[in-house]
């Protein structure tokens, strides 16, 4: 994709963004004027406030290329959380507005009384339950956001050697680590995946984002991670958004082989497939490739395992892999956004059964991206034990 292209699509990305996320801040400046009196006396300031927290994605991204210490965290951390507010404040409110609505549209026709449908409709009562809701899942979200899950699956094949009783791979998947996760999760994670005793590690994307403040600490850590056949990586979308060579040099650094667009063998009878995110497509330099280019030339006899960032299946490479393992999504990460999520990837979270010969599983994800907030979707790390089937 040439450069001018490549402007042209972040243009309407950014310009799109900003009409719904303005959209957001409009409907809740509203709700504010409307419910509490203090705004109204104080509405050029509260405007003022507002815009900045409007523009704080951009402000963010500016302060991520910079050592910015403490004053960038402190601005990051509030910028992301205003940013899960105003996405709960506007899934609440506009609930509780339909009930309203449809309450005084009910009353008026079986002749409720006034008081009722007030009560019922009352500006106060709605704007406060909705902030109420919203600490609430906050205060519970950043709870979640720190309860790792280990979600185990086991698959059987007669593709696994005799000689082998259980092979486990151990899959971490959207770490993003970033100015928000730092050397604490990194910390939280090896010490995890070790007491897990895996065979394999892999990770499925995103591990790295912009603004990591100290990349030499986490690499450290993640050098600690304990695996008989070694750590292997893919490329995510935010991989390329980083930068792809420093993402790349940090990826390797940390332990990780990458594969990209291609295939390597692992412990004599498993091929790691791997391919590049989509995302790469938008950079001239990258070469992209679809899975079942590499996968129709892959020899026959031993299980191949695709590493692919988002939970898309081709059909034509389905049947030619043992298991896809996936990430991307988030499962939403913030519910109600799981619902979009859901309408927007078929295979949203969890273990699917393509095919007698083909799996798939998509990871929840291990960090988090923007708000440091997790509801009704946790963290995790999955262990896929692999057995021999029986005949």
């Amino acid at each position: 994709m040439r450069p001018a292209t490549v402007i042209i699509n972040f243009i309407i990305f950014l310009s799109i963004f900003l009409i719904l996320y303005t959209s957001l801040h409009l409907y809740f400046y509203i709700k504010c004027i409307k419910s509490l009196r203090f705004f109204e006396l104080h509405r050029l300031w509260f405007i003022f406030t507002l815009s900045l927290f409007l523009l704080s994605p951009i402000l963010l991204n500016l302060f991520q290329n910079y050592k910015t210490g403490f004053f960038g965290y402190s601005l990051s951390y509030l910028g992301y959380l205003w940013m899960a507010f105003i996405f709960l404040f506007f899934s609440i409110h506009i609930c509780i507005d339909l009930f309203t609505g449809l309450v005084t549209f009910i009353g008026s026709r079986i002749h409720l009384s006034i008081f009722t449908i007030k009560w019922f409709a009352g500006h106060q009562l709605g704007f406060f339950s909705t902030l109420f809701l919203i600490f609430t899942v906050l205060v519970y979200g950043h709870f979640e956001v720190r309860n790792m899950r280990i979600e185990k699956i086991s698959l059987e094949s007669d593709l696994v050697p005799q000689e082998i009783q259980k092979f486990r791979i151990v899959q971490i998947s959207d770490i993003h680590f970033s100015i928000i996760n730092k050397k604490e999760l990194a910390e939280k994670i090896v010490r995890q995946i070790n007491q897990l005793e895996p065979d394999l590690v892999v990770c499925t994307g995103d591990l790295i984002d912009r603004g990591l403040p100290n990349e030499a600490a986490v690499i450290t850590r993640l050098n600690a991670v304990k695996a008989r056949y070694g750590m292997y990586a893919v490329t995510g979308n935010h991989e390329f958004y980083t930068g792809i060579e420093k993402a790349t040099a940090f990826i390797t650094q940390a332990g990780f082989k990458m594969i990209r667009n291609q295939f390597i063998p692992v412990a004599g009878w498993i091929n790691l497939v791997g391919v590049d995110d989509p995302a790469g497509r938008n950079f001239p330099s990258e070469i992209y490739l679809q899975e079942d280019e590499i996968l129709k030339n892959i020899p026959s006899g031993k299980m191949n395992i695709l590493l692919k960032h988002q939970p898309s299946v081709n059909p034509n490479s389905r049947d030619l892999f043992t298991l896809q393992l996936s990430g991307h999504v988030h499962k939403g990460q913030i519910f109600p956004f799981s619902l979009i999520t859901a309408l927007l990837y078929r295979y949203h979270s969890g273990y699917f059964e393509l095919s007698p010969k083909s799996h798939l599983y998509v990871s929840r994800g291990t960090g988090t991206w923007g708000p440091p907030i997790r509801f009704l979707a946790p963290p995790e790390i999955t262990v896929i034990e692999i057995v021999r089937k029986q005949p």
